[in-house]
């Protein structure tokens, strides 16, 4: 046990017991004062837009553009990349899907042929009944009597770029001229 010099008065130890049974009731106080205060409610307030209020970002607000190895375009605001993947003939493809409001697809891709072979081009020649033809300086371009598909096929040195749009509400607004007039061969 601790033993105390002989030259230490019972005055001067009384002293030091009483100071050191201080120091530990801080430290006890201290630590009861820091768990209640986590414990409490935070004083305070928070002032947040209600989500019905908050303004709402379109990070597809803006036109887009691709550049690919064959292409090069600009798609309209609210249209953003869809995965896609090469299949049959094409040498290069790009989707997009809209993202205000109704369900739209943009699909543009490119293979190799020409206007007056290509298998897409004929079946849609040989039934007028579902499709009207029209020639422009883009290409040929087919809408389907319903409205819910246009589509432009635009040749160059043995290669066909095909441009669809298709929404099934017939709401449609001259995306694909949009697309098909700004497209560019690399």
């Amino acid at each position: 046990m601790y033993s105390e010099p002989s030259g230490v008065s019972s005055r001067q130890r009384r002293f030091r017991l009483l100071v050191i049974a201080a120091v530990i009731l801080l430290v006890i106080a201290g630590a009861v004062l820091f768990v209640r205060t986590l414990d409490s409610p935070v004083l305070g307030s928070v002032n947040q837009t209600p989500p019905s209020q908050a303004v709402k970002v379109d990070p597809y607000s803006q036109p887009g553009t691709y550049k690919g190895k064959y292409i090069t375009f600009t798609y309209p605001e609210h249209y953003k990349s869809s995965p896609t993947s090469l299949s049959g003939s094409y040498l290069e493809v790009a989707a997009y899907s809209y993202t205000a409001g109704t369900y739209k697809q943009l699909s543009v891709g490119v293979q190799p042929g020409s206007l007056s072979s290509d298998g897409s081009i004929a079946y849609r020649q040989q039934h007028p009944e579902l499709y009207r033809e029209t020639t422009s300086p883009l290409g040929i371009e087919f809408v389907n009597k319903a409205g819910t598909e246009d589509t432009f096929y635009i040749a160059h040195n043995g290669l066909i770029a095909s441009v669809s749009v298709t929404a099934p509400g017939a709401d449609l607004d001259n995306d694909a001229l949009y697309v098909a007039g700004g497209l560019r061969w690399r």
